[in-house]
């Protein structure tokens, strides 16, 4: 049976006009389909700039590709592991809300009139909320269309994993995983970044799909990451965040807005900003460096660069999405990724988007230690292929709701074809920043004479390094007596004149098989120089960079010199550099208020304080056993300040001793050291160390009185004693009546205090911040206002055979994480003996708990933590009017102890002690072994409290 076509139907118009559109629609669609994915979704720039000029016919568009979403029917059934948020409105607020939203709309912006919120209950894993809402973005795309981007933040201080207040973001504004893989790689950099997530959301019962949740900036964010909380985090002002291509964040601070603001400081105050501005104004290369390390976490800029390298970004440029946190705990910027998009993986390494950028790619030194960041990420294939594994992971779990959602603009074919173009991209740029580290080149050209000068030029996109010069000597020549000819000079000012600023580079040697001279040269390195175009977005330019080095030697002239050779490697893969060589030839040779006194010189220190005097070189000294200090005195770095025993050191009031090097300060019983004010009842400010080169420092015998605080180029001190990230040990010291804060605080630091005295201190005695490796023994603390120790957070913890009576607050308190060992103390007569509280964990033994309010306390103060938790043997809680207090968030396993009233544990006796006049208890028992199993040192006798002396005299 044969089956007749009939040829007559395409002659009917009805048929021709939908076979017609059938077509058309197909082209229009398929084309759609090619320019988006490889023209305009490419490149971050250009998709902003479309959206800008067809916008107005994405949801026509839309419409019509979401017909392929029928292919994706199946997945609607596959089952969804994202975390469940649910939002709840009341008609009146969802009344409310929607005119917010269409204000919003009718502004094109949101703006401080519209940016209003309204209530919402807000539930997450069976746990109930009361919150508040509003639309949230900079651009139309987060609030015109059904599904819109929403900023949520939890009543009275509430918390979700920590997080108080977050942003739920429409997924293809962040490219779909685009910024959750970001926030990846930057966490392995060791960035700080702010929590984010895929979740499905539902509000009235209703599915919102899927969304991307984002931490939003805030004091918990800081104190979640160990930041204080109460310091200034920055970001764009609403004036910025148009986007105007005028504007510069590093022009102007008002420019600027807070997040979240430092306490110490009135609430306009942008001072720290002032001088990262004015920082970035200085021209002379040398001054720059030494200024933006002051001001900035360098090394941290650098990685947030690397970073952004990485992923192909110009997106954190000069007028938008730059967030700085100041760490006022070192007195510097903290750069912060955010919102920082995928570009493609040919968009060029360095070009002009951020001025900060600029200046700090201007200096050779931070574009070496940015290349070697990068090339440590790109050198072999194994974060390539994690990061894309990751990549693929979280499209995995986030996928299926995302195909179901049906309020998305974006159709499922796009997000799929998206995701597979941005995982190829990831190994396309490693591989592209692979191979630009590997481009080095470099010339030399000898000049001999009365000075001779060895010419190196350099050019490519990673630096060479100079590793050895070789003076090829003619055949038969054999040194006399060991003779080394001259020496290399680096001209490290490039003044093309041999003087003293430059550095003697080379140690040689003679090789008597090859017959030649060997100077081995010590990290000496060099880059092109990086020239930074006008054009916004345009490729920095590689320019030739020339160096020189200066040969000294006398007797160059009857010296049979046959060639001078120089090795050279890439400085980044270590490769061997093909050295282009000129040939020699024979020619004639004819330099915040104590910012800037951090790194001056000895003389210029010493002119400027009439009371020092040199002792050795960079070893400075009183020349006075009695010294009455005006203005605050600034120890520079590489100066170490002795003082001598028996100085009398007098402070006028609010004035402070800052060392950026180390100080010395060893008195003896017989001669202590004095610290006091010059005018009675008027504190004088801190002595503090500041940083790495102060570590080392000491002070025996010294006795420090009535001191208070300071803020210091840009570093609050909050002790009459204050040490900051630098290592420091503290002997038969006593600290009496500060005034503010603490009477000694340690951060990030770490040290012994010792054998030393703290007595009716105003608030606390001890505060010790997060410290690194830290001892804290045989030490009394009487009478002081709040806390005798106070520690928080931190590691290597030793708290040991120290008596403390009469203290306002709390005997020793730890908290935020901290793990100390407790072992051995005597806490008398205050409010609470020992606190645990904020996720820390307390070992405790052998300790004494006498009369107290509260002999132990465990619980949880902030909700960013959990609760204390402490394990406590062979101890002794006795007469205080509550032996055992914790809430529900804490726990306490107490063993082998004599407890007042009792304890739930069977190895507890209640037991009453018979105690020494020396405060020593008679009990015996307990175990044995505690110790040796903490510390790893020989069980000792067991009698709770091995030595206790009375509180009758001083130190």
């Amino acid at each position: 049976m044969k089956i007749k076509f009939d040829r007559s139907l395409f002659n009917k118009p009805f048929l021709k006009v939908i076979i017609f559109v059938g077509i058309a629609w197909s082209i229009l669609f398929l084309g759609f389909v090619y320019y988006f994915f490889n023209v305009i979704s490419k490149d971050v720039e250009r998709h902003a700039l479309w959206e800008k000029k067809i916008g107005w016919m994405i949801p026509a568009v839309n419409s019509v590709l979401k017909i392929s979403n029928f292919f994706y029917f199946p997945t609607l059934f596959s089952p969804s592991d994202l975390p469940e948020y649910r939002i709840f409105i009341e008609d009146d607020e969802l009344e409310e809300l929607n005119e917010n939203i269409q204000a919003v709309v009718q502004a094109g912006a949101i703006t401080d009139e519209n940016k209003d919120f309204v209530g919402i209950t807000l539930e997450y894993e069976g746990e109930s909320y009361e919150a508040k809402l509003r639309v949230r973005g900079d651009s139309y795309m987060h609030w015109r269309y059904p599904k819109k981007s929403w900023r949520i933040e939890l009543k009275d201080g509430e918390t979700i994993g920590g997080i108080n207040e977050f942003n739920l973001i429409i997924p293809e504004d962040r490219q779909y995983v685009g910024e959750q893989y970001s926030n990846y790689v930057a966490q392995k950099l060791g960035l700080l970044v702010p929590h984010s997530e895929f979740i499905q959301l539902e509000i009235n019962g209703k599915n919102q799909g899927v969304y991307f949740l984002v931490e939003q900036w805030s004091k918990e964010f800081l104190e979640r990451n160990e930041k204080g909380g109460e310091s200034n985090l920055y970001g764009a002002s609403d004036d910025v965040k148009a986007i105007n291509p005028d504007l510069n964040l590093f022009n102007d601070v008002r420019l600027w807005d807070k997040y979240t603001s430092n306490d110490l400081e009135p609430e306009n105050s942008y001072a720290d900003i002032a001088v990262l501005i004015e920082t970035l104004k200085e021209n002379d290369p040398v001054a720059f460096k030494e200024k933006i390390e002051r001001i900035l976490d360098v090394a941290a800029a650098l990685k947030w660069q690397a970073h952004s390298v990485l992923m192909a970004s110009r997106h954190q440029e000069k007028n938008h999405n730059i967030r700085l946190y100041f760490d006022r705990t070192i007195g510097k910027f903290i750069l912060i990724p955010w919102d920082v998009g995928q570009g493609r993986p040919d968009t060029p390494i360095d070009s002009n988007y951020n001025p900060l950028v600029n200046k700090l790619l201007s200096v050779p030194e931070y574009v070496q230690r940015r290349n070697e960041i990068l090339w440590d990420y790109v050198k072999d294939d194994e974060q390539s292929k994690d990061d894309q594994a990751y990549f693929s992971k979280t499209v995995d779990q986030m996928k299926a709701e995302f195909y179901r959602d049906y309020k998305k603009r974006p159709f499922n074919l796009s997000f799929d074809f998206w995701n597979h173009v941005q995982k190829r991209w990831i190994k396309e740029r490693y591989m592209l920043i692979r191979n630009a580290l590997k481009e080095s080149e470099a010339s030399t050209f000898m000049e001999l004479g009365n000075l001779s000068m060895l010419h190196i030029v350099t050019n490519g996109f990673a630096g060479v390094s100079v590793e050895k010069i070789i003076l090829e000597m003619e055949q038969g020549f054999k040194p006399e007596n060991g003779e080394i000819p001259g020496q290399f000079f680096w001209d490290k000012n490039q003044n093309l004149i041999w003087d003293p600023e430059d550095e003697t580079m080379g140690a040689a040697s003679w090789n008597e098989q090859k017959q030649q001279f060997e100077f081995a040269m010590d990290s000496l390195i060099f880059n092109a120089e990086r020239i930074i175009p006008e054009g916004t977005l345009e490729t920095f330019a590689l320019k030739n960079s020339h160096h020189h080095l200066f040969w000294v030697y006398p007797k160059l002239s009857t010296f049979p010199l046959k060639n001078v050779k120089v090795e050279m490697v890439n400085s980044i893969t270590g490769e061997s550099v093909i050295v282009q060589e000129d040939p020699m030839r024979w020619t004639e040779n004819a330099t915040f208020e104590y910012w800037d006194r951090m790194d001056e010189s000895v003389d210029l220190f010493l002119k400027r304080h009439p009371s020092l005097v040199a002792v050795d070189g960079q070893v400075i000294t009183f020349n006075s056993n009695e010294v009455t200090l005006s203005e605050t005195l600034i120890v520079p770095v590489g100066i170490e300040l002795d003082i001598q025993p028996g100085t009398v050191l007098k402070l006028g009031p609010g004035v402070s001793m800052i060392s950026y090097g180390v100080i010395k300060a060893l008195g003896t019983i017989e001669a202590p050291i004095a610290i006091q004010s010059a005018i009675a009842g008027q504190p004088w400010g801190v002595i503090g160390l500041a940083g790495k080169d102060s570590s080392g420092s000491r002070f025996d015998n010294v006795r420090l009185d009535n001191g208070k605080d300071a803020y210091i180029n840009g570093v609050y001190y909050s002790g009459m004693f204050a040490a900051h990230s630098t290592a420091v040990d503290l002997n038969y010291c006593s600290f009496t009546q500060a005034n503010a804060d603490d009477a000694v605080n340690l951060k990030n630091s770490t040290g012994k205090i010792e054998n030393s005295y703290f007595y009716n201190n105003h608030f606390d005695a001890l505060d010790v911040d997060f410290p690194l490796d830290i001892l804290i023994a045989e030490n009394r603390f009487e009478d002081n206002g709040n806390d005798a120790i106070d520690v928080s957070g931190g590691e290597k913890i030793l708290i040991l055979n120290n008596r403390i009576r009469g203290s306002g607050d709390k005997g020793i308190s730890v908290g935020e994480a901290a793990n100390p060992f407790i072992i051995n103390n005597l806490i008398t007569d205050g409010n609470i003996g020992i606190a645990v509280k904020d996720s820390a964990e307390a070992k405790i033994a052998h300790v004494t708990i006498l009369r107290n309010g509260v002999g132990v306390a465990l619980y949880r103060k902030k909700k960013l933590f959990q609760g204390g938790m402490a394990t406590i043997y062979n101890s002794i809680l006795w007469e205080n009017e509550v032996e055992v207090e914790r809430d529900p968030d804490s726990t306490v396993n107490l063993h082998f102890s004599s407890v007042e009233g009792g304890f739930e544990d069977e190895s507890v006796e209640e037991r009453e002690p018979q105690f020494k006049s020396d405060g020593s208890s008679l009990l015996s028992g307990g175990n044995s072994d505690i110790l040796a199993t903490w510390l790893g040192v020989e069980s000792m006798n067991v009698s709770f409290l091995g030595y206790s002396p009375e509180f009758n005299h001083e130190p």
